[in-house]
């Protein structure tokens, strides 16, 4: 774990070791970074607010990688409802399809029903006057028939 923390601020400190570090012969209390060699390695040492800081860093690693975890998770679930809203609109939208579709026949079936019911062969007048003609022609046949003049 060391070795990643010192790669880290090795890493993170490329540019400022450089820029604003002091050698071992130049360090003063108020340096902010020593380039110094350990062995034959070189390291850069920090001081104590800028090794805090990496060391904060290091600890909120994993919390923010369970944060992205928990919203991966909840994009996931977004994601799902959203498949699942669009299949339920869908189905609304078939289903409406399907009711205008049978409102359509069945309004077809009514008009179809009101137009025989209202057929010229199913008026009560046309009948009426059938029968009267009916009966008169019979009155007239019984008459002729009964020898009547």
């Amino acid at each position: 774990m060391r070795w990643l923390i010192c790669s880290l601020a090795l890493v993170c400190s490329a540019s400022v070791a450089r820029a604003d570090c002091d050698t071992e012969a130049t360090a003063t209390d108020a340096s902010t970074c020593v380039v110094m060699p350990r062995g034959e390695a070189r390291g850069v040492w920090f001081d104590l607010a800028t090794a805090d800081a990496l060391r904060r860093f290091r600890l909120e690693v994993p919390e923010l990688r369970l944060q992205i975890a928990s919203l991966e998770r909840a994009a996931e679930v977004q994601t799902e409802r959203v498949a699942l809203y669009r299949e339920s609109t869908e189905l609304r939208a078939s289903a409406v399809a399907q009711s205008e579709t049978q409102l359509e026949a069945s309004l077809r079936r009514e008009h179809q029903l009101r137009a025989e019911l209202s057929a010229w062969y199913r008026s009560p007048a046309l009948w009426f006057a059938v029968g009267i003609l009916v009966a008169s022609g019979a009155a007239i046949a019984l008459g002729y028939a009964s020898g009547g003049t």
